[in-house]
């Protein structure tokens, strides 16, 4: 039994599940198999068998109060921006839904479906955090707060867009609703400052750290490579990292601060889980040689 909310943004659906069918709604989500893909908090490039293990040993951690395991959340796009949608805005903007629904610290897998005359994301979610009996739960004022959200980063990073919205005092060109007379228009100085945001060298080390963690193999590999690259390197605090730092212009970006830092917890456990079946697989060849 599905139980279904929904929203108006550019399109915003999220549908919880009861049972544990997590290889249903994977199969689903990768039945377009050449759909961009996302993966948070699950190894990248993860067969969908991989991914079925992961929910189902996250899903252990549940609280016995909870009954949904799962949610599917479907974020679409009108199909009159589909033209100027590209890969790193469809990637950017289904990041930031993770991170302001509170589902940073949540394993997530999804794709991008094109089958219709718009873009959309299909994402699959677990019910509780990773290894965490904290479950996803959003009332009806985040779900509305969210939207807002939402708008307001695409609007300021992705000005190019102009028909997905759902609170710009127009008609609902997406799901043709009246719609609120609320208007975020951005000032010009809100609007150089998310252009700026697009186009920083924060964007550069972010993409460097993801290209590096694909290269190495354990958390501390990956730490031991930012020390010795030529341009990035950590900074300290008191003795501890606090973030890391740009050699080249000497720009520091703290960690709890560096836009969609939430991917470094990402990598860092993608890499220890790869540490980990590393480790398996070294035992299992030991096993089998005694």
């Amino acid at each position: 039994m599905l139980n279904q909310i929904n929203f108006a943004l550019m399109l915003i659906k999220i549908l919880s599940r009861k049972n544990k069918s997590f290889r249903s709604l994977i199969g689903y989500i990768d039945r377009q198999t050449e759909g961009q893909e996302l993966y948070w908090n699950v190894p990248q490039n993860a067969t969908s068998e991989r991914l079925e293990k992961e929910f189902l040993e996250n899903d252990t951690y549940r609280s016995s109060q909870s009954k949904n395991s799962m949610y599917h959340h479907i974020l679409s796009f009108s199909a009159k921006d589909k033209a100027v949608i590209t890969p790193e805005l469809l990637e950017s903007v289904a990041q930031e839904y993770i991170v302001k629904a509170n589902l940073e610290n949540h394993l997530v897998y999804g794709r991008v479906h094109s089958d219709t005359e718009h873009y959309h994301w299909h994402l699959i979610s677990s019910q509780n955090a990773y290894h965490s009996k904290k479950g996803f739960r959003l009332s009806k004022a985040e779900l509305k707060n969210l939207q807002v959200q939402m708008e307001e980063f695409t609007r300021l990073q992705y000005p190019e867009i102009k028909y997905s919205y759902a609170y710009s005092g127009k008609r609902n060109l997406t799901l043709g609703l009246t719609t609120s007379k609320v208007t975020m228009k951005p000032t010009e100085q809100e609007f150089q400052m998310g252009k700026s945001e697009r186009s920083t060298e924060k964007q550069e080390l972010i993409n460097y750290l993801k290209s590096l963690a694909t290269q190495v193999h354990s958390p501390n590999d990956f730490e031991k490579a930012i020390e010795q690259d030529a341009r990035y390197g950590f900074y300290t605090y008191r003795d501890n990292i606090h973030g890391i730092m740009d050699k080249q212009n000497g720009k520091k970006y703290r960690l709890s601060t560096l836009f969609q830092t939430k991917d470094l917890t990402a990598i860092y456990r993608q890499l220890k889980s790869r540490h980990k079946e590393l480790e398996n697989q070294r035992e299992n060849q030991q096993d089998k040689e005694r």
